[in-house]
């Protein structure tokens, strides 16, 4: 009797040990703490550059040291995160309002990977803190030295942000040299940029005027993604959010919703809604369907909006597996106008498109 009372006693104390040891994980009680990472960068041979302890009221988050070409990585404000670290089996992501990347060029030529572009394929170039920048939908690069430094965010803190790089430990804004690679060469093909950091709600506002179409947003952030990009291309407006991480390849975030606004297009929420599950819902007024259905190519879903001449179109989706109807619904419900309480009736006639799903709910 007395050895299983030992017994057990151990093994409860192995498992308290545990429980305990996974909680300190969590709360990440055995990651390497910020200041010993900010420290770890500043006395590297390259210690890549950075903003500083705060900027535009966004502290220092995240410091990521070198790894491969990476020379650093510097997170601003708290992340956006999407999953827990309480469940072990969730995925988990986190997008960060600010980052400011520094990779090492191999070699004397710069390759495509670190010439972004913009929505329409094209490259567009500038001068910032004197050295050659191209514009990219996410924010800017910078060519300086052997360095490229990826400032991502949205364009007016990105604007600001690219005045204000110093090296780790320095005290202020430092000059940065020329670059040594073949940066100019790289950007000879590019447009002159226009309007680069104008801010995300005086463009939406420009584009809502001169496109004539009711634009509709879902924040300025939707889950761990921040709108990073608004832009026309053909009448056709789009409004982009991604999920910047700090782990992430070089300049890249992961596309998390687009909501495209354009004329309205009949035939395709034809093929779309005809035979389709719908959830029909109102938006401000308009009315609006989650759609989702099952296809020879697999499995799709999307969202669409009916409003005056024009169609919002959202959270589309084709996956060969099942696609997450959780986040179609998350994203619908975040829909609002971009700068109106309510969005006009649609003058087409909407009724008769919603007529083709087979089956018809009401969220």
């Amino acid at each position: 009797m007395r050895r299983v009372v030992v017994v057990a006693v151990v093994a409860g104390t192995i498992v308290a040990s545990a429980g305990v040891l996974f909680v300190l994980y969590v709360r990440g009680a055995f990651e390497p703490s910020l200041g010993s990472q900010l420290l770890k960068v500043e006395r590297a041979a390259e210690p890549g550059w950075y903003l500083g302890p705060s900027f535009a009221g966004l502290k220092l988050t995240d410091v990521e040291p070198a790894a491969g070409e990476r020379v650093a990585t510097f997170g601003y404000g708290e992340c956006h995160r999407v999953g827990t670290k309480w469940n072990p089996f969730s995925d988990t992501s986190c997008g960060f309002p600010l980052l400011v990347e520094t990779w090492r060029v191999e070699g004397d030529t710069v390759g495509r990977y670190y010439v972004p572009t913009l929505a329409n394929g094209t490259c567009a170039r500038l001068m910032l803190h004197g050295v050659p920048t191209v514009l990219g939908t996410t924010g800017v690069v910078l060519f300086t030295g052997d360095e490229v430094v990826a400032l991502v965010g949205p364009p007016d803190l990105v604007g600001a942000a690219a005045v204000a790089l110093r090296r780790p430990g320095g005290s202020r804004a430092a000059a940065l040299p020329p670059p040594t690679t073949g940066a100019r060469s790289a950007l000879a093909s590019c447009a002159a940029a226009r309007n680069a950091f104008t801010p995300l709600s005086a463009r939406i506002r420009q584009l809502r005027r001169t496109s004539r179409l009711p634009l509709v947003t879902a924040g300025p952030w939707f889950r761990d993604a921040q709108l990073i990009g608004a832009d026309e291309d053909g009448g056709t407006v789009s409004l982009d959010y991604e999920s910047c991480g700090a782990h992430a390849d070089f300049n890249t975030c992961d596309d998390r919703l687009s909501i495209v606004v354009g004329p309205a297009q009949p035939q395709l929420v034809t093929s779309d809604l005809r035979g389709a599950d719908c959830e029909r819902f109102s938006l401000a007024g308009a009315p609006g369907v989650i759609w989702h259905k099952r296809i020879d190519a697999g499995d799709e879903a999307g969202i669409y909006v009916f409003s005056d001449h024009a169609l919002v179109a959202a959270a589309d989706q084709l996956v060969l597996e099942s696609v997450d109807m959780r986040f179609v619904r998350l994203a619908a419900k975040a829909l609002k106008p971009a700068d109106a309480e309510t969005l006009p009736a649609p003058a087409y006639n909407a009724a008769r498109l919603l007529a083709l799903c087979a089956r018809t709910t009401t969220v």
